[in-house]
């Protein structure tokens, strides 16, 4: 899989077994703003394709983490049209580390290393 930014991207909170337009949230997820030390005004934005030609966009679960402590900060499935994923208002002088995961269990995990946030409008 390979990534490429993306802009304007909705995160898609999504049960895997409704599907992805269920639109309802995973166990323990909240669509409220952090206002601890991973809240602010940054955004991390991408999309999920697979390396093949043409490349193409895949549903996936993609966990953000803090790189200083490797915590699990958020997590979000891709748009399973586009790929896009968006972490949004969060902080923008940490690291962060995103991680991409296949839950078909035909490709390893992919790894975005050391990314700071840009900032939001």
């Amino acid at each position: 899989m390979v990534y490429a930014g993306a802009l304007n991207t909705i995160p898609i909170f999504a049960d895997p077994i409704a599907g992805p337009a269920s639109g309802r949230l995973l166990p323990g997820m909240d669509t409220t703003r952090d206002v601890g030390e991973h809240g602010g005004a940054g955004r991390i934005a991408g999309s999920v394709k697979v390396d093949s030609s043409p490349d193409y966009p895949v549903w996936r679960r993609i966990r953000l983490f803090d790189r200083r402590d490797n915590r699990l900060v958020r997590e979000v499935w891709s748009d399973p049209v586009t790929g896009a994923y968006s972490f949004e208002y969060i902080n923008p002088v940490r690291l962060y580390v995103v991680i991409a995961y296949d839950h078909t269990g035909a490709y390893n995990a992919e790894i975005r290393d050391a990314i700071t946030p840009e900032l939001m409008p």
